[in-house]
This record gives structure tokens, C-alpha cells and sequence, in this order.
């Protein structure tokens, strides 16, 4: 039920929006912006009366002070206003109105200079071109405007159209796509050629409107549209983190993301390139830690798609071993229990890669499969054991743990593994003594495992031999396992 307005409120509201001072409007939208309570409920009743009562003197008002407000501020407030009352006015304006609110907005998209504000706008004209198809109506010349713009010199036409491109809400994209079938050869040279655009803005809009008119390019018969757009993607990324310019790379890579989401499917033929790129960026030392963050969301984000599975396990082995790399190195980041680390945010963001590292092998694990993760993730264990530094032990462990707990079927080749750890560790080293700490907790922790590794016979008499020299700290896990190996045997007997 539609709230009842007060006679004195409707002469207020007709009085804001009759007003040729700009003044009672700019109040309302401060008020509308204001933190304070009393103030924000007052100024919304008025602007649901203004939207009841006078639809067409609002949006009159509304677009009035976009054009000529006195500052970005209240011009800004103007647009959010607009675009809030959108969905609701639309269908309630009269059908002149309409028309001069459509031709006004092409105007405006050609003239607005704050881009902050054009991007408002150019969010609001592609959910617009939503309501008016949802009347059954036609907006033709916002598709002329695109397809002029992206053909244009202009570099705020340009952008303008890729932002309306990328905004279109999807329950639209596939009209959009039908409309600019017959135009699609002008707009993938459009959209690759800004791909390479030395504006950062412009690039980083284009990843968007790719995403967005994606089956414009993938749904089409002949040539392969999509693949020369994706390869141009990847190129403008590295491009972008060549000249320093990380923030709109992150942004870029932000547009990736969705595009695994939306449609991985449509990445199948190219994962292994794109893996590839993604690791390359991850091994870089001139990349950002910041950036990286968006790369390893990429990389979870494949590994998480369902629709990529096969083709994930599928991949070359030499790719895959270099992707199961990642979340080891993050694993390094553990410091020594005795040194102290330099801040409490040092050691919260070491602490979140850690966790990362065990979400990564987890969700990597789960993704491949026990019979294809398995022997990768062996060839690591025994490389990583082998090292001299702790960190890289402490890591093969966390993986054996990882992999024990998803992997449990395919467990039997890392036995030998777990004797070579036990027999190397020296009563006089102490790092070595808390990396079999920390294995050992883990592994106690489900019988399973242990019951596992009681049907190894050189274990379990290098367990024996271990436990008379050991430190008293691992007494406890030693004696445990072998209470364990004890009832195995007796079950086995039985």
C-alpha cells in the first residue's frame, strides 16, 4: 500500500521542484546524504511525495541540477538521486516526457566533464535502456550513440560508451548482443584497439564491455571473435603492471574474475594460457603483494569453477606443478616460534597467507582429484623435505596434511616419505624436532591415517627407535602412534 501524503508536504514538494532557485533542491539532497536520523526520514518522505505527485517535475529538477548544480558535490547527490528513483518513475512519466529524458541524456553523456559523475550517468542510461525495453518500447539511438562513440577520436566518447557497455545489467546483455550483431566487426576492432589504449581508464573500461557483450563475440558463427579479445586482454594487463599502474590493474583482474564466473566455460580452450600468465605475475618481484591478492583470487576462483574441472586436471603437468607452487611459497611465510615478528600487522598478514596457502591446496586438491594431485603434490613433499630451510620442511608438512586429509586414497607412496622424515631427524636439531611436532599433531588427529601408516613396518621401528632420543615434547605424539599402531595390529590379528 502506497503511503498517503500530507496536503502541506504536497505544496512543499511542488514548491522544491517549481522553485527556479536551485536552492530548496540542493537542501533536499543534503538532507537526503545527511548522517543525521531525523533529518534523512524527512527529506526521504519528501522525495517519495515529489516521486507520487509530481513524477515529471522531478525528473525535470533532477536533470536541472546534473547540468547547472553549483558544485560536484550536489551534482553527484543528483545523479544517485536520479538513478534511486529510476525503476519506479519510469513507467509513470508521460511519453513526452520520456522522449525528451532520452535525448536529454545522449546530450548529457556528449557534454558531462566530471568522469566521476559520467560514470553515474552512463550506470544510469544502461539500466534506463532496461526499463524502457521492459515497456515494451525502444531506445535506437543510444545504440547509434555506442557504436559513434567507440568509433570516435573523443576519448571521453570512447569511455562514456564502454562504460554504458559494461554496466548493461545481464537480464539486458543478451538484447544488446542481438542489436549489435550486425555492427559486431567495427566494435571488436573498437574493443581491441582501446585494449592498447595508453588511457589506463579507457583499457580498464574495455575489460568491463567485453565482459559484459561477451556472447556477442562467443555466440558468433565463423571467426573466433573472443579469442584475439582475450589474448588482447591479457596483453593490456601486463601492459598495465609494466608501466606501474597496479590500481587499474586490479581492476582489470576484478573483470577477469566475473569473466571465470559468469562464463568459464567459455575458457577451456585457453586455460593453460591463461594459468600460465596469471603465475607469471605471481612469481614477478616488481608486482605488488596488494596486486597479487587479485591474481590469487583469479587463480582460486578457476580452480573453484566446475565447469573448468576436467580441463583443469587435463592441463600440461609442468603447469600444474608450477600452480600447486603457489600456495607452498605462500606456506614460507611462517616465522620461527622463538623470533618475534616486527608488528602485530606482520604477523596477522603473514598468518592470513598461511591460511590462504591451506585454502589454496585444499581447493587444488578437491579440484584435481586424488590421482592427479597426488603424485604432484609427492614430487613437492620430497623437494621441500629435502631442503635445509625449516620453512621449506614446515611447509612440506602442512601440505602432507592437506593432502591426507582429501587425498587419503592415494596416500600410500608418501609412507616411504614419512620414514625418510623420521629417520633424518637428530636429537640436537630442534627445528626438525617441532616440524615432526607439527605433523604429528596432525596426523593423530585422525585415526584413519595413523591405521595407515601402522601397516609400514620400517615406521613403525623407526617410531621405536625415535622415541628413546627424542625431545619430551614429542613423547606424548610418539607414544600415541604407538598405542595406535598397537590396536592396528591387534585388529589386523584379528
Amino acid at each position: 500500500m502506497e503511503p498517503v501524503f500530507s496536503q502541506q508536504l504536497q505544496m512543499q514538494a511542488y514548491a522544491t521542484l517549481s522553485s527556479n532557485d536551485v536552492l530548496p533542491m540542493e537542501t533536499l539532497l543534503s538532507h537526503l546524504f545527511s548522517p543525521q536520523e531525523p533529518q534523512k526520514s524527512q527529506a526521504y518522505s519528501l522525495l517519495h511525495c515529489c516521486r507520487k505527485h509530481f513524477p515529471d517535475l522531478l525528473f525535470i529538477k533532477v536533470f536541472f541540477v546534473i547540468r547547472n548544480g553549483p558544485s560536484a558535490e550536489v551534482r553527484t547527490r543528483s545523479a544517485l538521486v536520479l538513478r534511486f528513483v529510476l525503476g519506479d518513475l519510469w513507467p509513470k512519466l508521460s511519453l513526452n516526457a520520456q522522449i525528451n529524458l532520452k535525448n536529454l541524456f545522449l546530450v548529457r553523456l556528449q557534454e558531462e566533464g566530471s568522469l566521476p559523475i559520467l560514470r553515474i550517468l552512463c550506470l544510469i542510461a544502461s539500466e534506463m535502456a532496461v526499463e524502457i525495453s521492459r515497456t515494451g518500447d525502444e531506445w535506437p539511438e543510444l545504440i547509434d550513440y555506442l557504436l559513434m562513440s567507440l568509433q570516435s577520436d573523443s576519448e571521453r566518447f570512447q569511455l562514456s560508451a564502454l562504460w554504458v557497455c559494461a554496466f548493461f545489467p545481464k537480464v539486458h546483455r543478451p538484447v544488446i548482443c542481438e542489436t549489435l550483431a550486425p555492427s559486431i566487426e567495427p566494435t571488436h576492432s573498437a574493443f581491441l584497439r582501446m585494449l592498447n589504449s595508453e588511457n589506463a581508464d579507457i583499457q580498464v573500461a574495455t575489460f568491463g564491455a567485453v565482459v559484459s557483450l561477451i556472447h556477442l563475440f562467443s555466440n558468433s558463427l565463423g571467426r573466433n571473435w573472443f579469442h584475439d579479445l582475450l589474448r588482447g586482454m591479457m596483453v593490456g594487463l601486463f601492459n598495465l603492471l609494466s608501466h606501474l599502474k597496479e590500481d587499474y590493474a586490479r581492476g582489470a583482474l576484478k573483470e577477469l574474475i566475473m569473466l571465470v564466473m559468469e562464463e568459464p566455460q567459455l575458457l577451456k580452450p585457453y586455460l593453460n594460457e591463461l594459468v600460465l600468465d596469471m603465475l607469471k605475475i605471481v612469481d614477478s618481484e616488481q608486482v605488488t603483494e596488494g596486486t597479487k591478492v587479485f591474481v590469487h583470487k583469479f587463480l582460486l576462483t578457476v580452480v573453484e569453477a566446475s565447469d573448468l574441472a576436467l580441463t583443469m586436471r587435463g592441463l600440461p603437468h609442468q603447469t600444474l606443478v608450477k600452480l600447486l607452487a603457489v600456495p607452498m611459497k605462500l606456506l614460507l611465510c611462517i616465522n620461527d616460534d622463538y623470533a618475534c615478528y616486527n608488528t602485530e600487522s606482520e604477523q596477522a598478514e603473514n598468518a592470513g597467507k598461511i591460511d590462504l596457502g591451506i585454502a589454496y591446496l585444499t581447493k587444488i586438491s578437491t579440484a584435481l582429484g586424488e590421482k592427479t594431485m597426488t603424485p604432484i603434490a609427492f614430487e613437492l613433499f620430497l623437494e621441500y623435505m629435502d631442503a635445509s630451510d625449516w620453512k621449506k620442511r614446515h611447509a612440506g608438512i602442512s601440505m602432507l596434511a592437506v593432502i591426507a586429509r582429501e587425498c587419503s586414497e592415494e596416500m600410500e607412496q608418501a609412507a616411504s616419505a614419512i620414514q625418510h622424515l623420521i629417520k633424518n631427524v637428530s636429537s640436537d636439531s630442534l627445528r626438525m624436532h617441532m616440524d615432526l611436532d607439527a605433523i604429528l599433531s596432525k596426523l593423530q588427529k585422525d585415526h584413519r591415517y595413523l591405521l595407515f601408516f601402522s601397516k609400514s613396518s620400517p615406521i613403525h621401528e623407526t617410531i621405536v627407535q625415535f622415541n628413546l632420543q627424542v625431545l619430551t615434547l614429542l613423547h606424548r605424539h610418539c607414544t600415541y602412534i604407538m598405542c595406535v599402531f598397537v590396536c592396528a595390529c591387534l585388529v589386523s590379528s584379528n
